[in-house]
C-alpha cells in the first residue's frame, strides 16, 4: 500500500525451553539483537511486544503506521496495459531446502542434487537467499507511492501466483487477466525443482519467506521505476507480466512456458 513509514513495531518472542540455559541466553540475545537492528534500518523503534516459552526459538512482530488518506495506495486499480513488476527473485524455499540438505547429508535429495549443483553453488545461492530475505521493502515501496501504483503486493505463503490471485480479486474492474509470462529465480533454483524435488516453484505457488514486491504500475512508469530503485537504492526489479482484458471475471494465470530469469544478484 505504499507506506514505506513504520511509527513502532510490537516484537512477539518465543524462548525455547527445548534449548539449555547457556542455547537459550546467547541465541534469544542474538534474535533479539538482529530484530533490533532491522527495526533500526527500517527507521522505526521496538516499544512492546509479548514473550512467551514453547518448544521453538520464534521471533516476529507488528508494524503500527497512522497515516492520512492520501498517503497510503489501496491496491485495486489495476488497468489493462499496466506491467506487473517484481523486486526479488523467487526461490528461496528451494536455497533453505538445499542448503538442509547439504548439511545433514540427506541421501535422498542431497545426493541427486549434487548431479545440478556443486557444494560452492549451494552455498552462494543460500547466501542470495538470505541477501534477498534480509533486504527490506522499504525503498521500493516509496517507489510504489511515487509513481502511484494500480496494485501492489509482498509475495510470501501464497506463492507468486497465489498473491497475484489475491490482487486479481481484488480489483475494481472486474474483467482483468493478470498474466505472469516471465519467473525471476535464484540461480539454478529451477533445476532443482524440476529435476529433485517438485516446490511448485515455476507453476507459481512455492512459498516465499520475505519476498519482494509485486506491484502493478502504468506502462508509462515502468522504466522510470527500473531506473529509480537500481540508481537510487542499488536494487534490481523485473518485468514479470502485464494486464490484459478478461472476457470472463478477474484472474491471475501463468504463461504455459514462462520464460525462466536466472538472477545471481539482488543488487545491481
Amino acid at each position: 500500500m505504499g507506506t514505506p513509514r513504520i511509527d513502532h513495531v510490537l516484537m512477539v518472542l518465543a524462548v525455547s525451553l527445548e534449548m539449555n540455559a547457556k542455547e537459550r541466553e546467547v541465541i534469544t540475545r542474538e534474535m533479539i539483537k538482529g530484530f533490533n537492528d532491522t527495526c533500526t534500518e527500517a527507521g522505526t523503534l521496538v516499544t512492546g511486544g509479548q514473550s512467551v516459552l514453547g518448544p521453538w526459538p520464534i521471533i516476529g512482530g507488528v508494524a503500527n503506521t497512522v497515516v492520512r488518506k492520501d498517503e497510503y495506495l489501496t491496491p485495486n486499480s489495476a488497468k489493462e496495459g499496466d506491467i506487473i513488476i517484481l523486486t526479488k527473485p523467487l526461490g528461496t524455499q528451494v536455497c533453505v531446502n538445499l542448503k538442509e540438505w547439504k548439511t545433514t547429508k540427506n541421501e535422498k535429495y542431497y545426493e541427486k542434487a549434487k548431479g545440478f549443483v556443486s557444494d560452492n553453488e549451494i552455498e552462494e545461492m543460500y547466501k542470495l537467499s538470505i541477501q534477498s530475505m534480509c533486504k527490506l521493502n522499504r525503498n521500493a515501496a516509496t517507489l510504489v507511492q511515487k509513481y502511484k501504483a494500480g496494485a501492489c503486493t509482498d509475495v510470501t505463503g501464497f506463492g507468486i501466483l497465489g498473491h497475484l490471485q489475491n490482487l486479481a480479486n481484488a480489483q475494481i474492474d472486474r474483467n482483468l487477466e493478470l498474466k505472469i509470462h516471465s519467473l525471476p529465480v535464484i540461480h539454478k533454483t529451477d533445476l532443482i525443482h524440476k529435476n529433485v524435488r517438485n516446490f511448485t516453484l515455476t507453476e507459481g505457488y512455492s512459498p516465499e519467506t520475505s519476498g519482494g514486491l509485486m506491484t502493478i504500475i502504468n506502462e508509462r512508469f515502468v522504466n522510470k521505476f527500473q531506473e529509480d530503485l537500481r540508481n537510487e537504492f542499488g536494487e534490481n526489479s523485473w518485468i514479470i507480466g502485464e494486464v490484459k482484458r478478461s472476457s470472463s471475471v478477474s484472474k491471475a494465470v501463468m504463461s504455459e512456458t514462462p520464460e525462466i530469469i536466472q538472477v545471481d544478484s539482488i543488487f545491481s
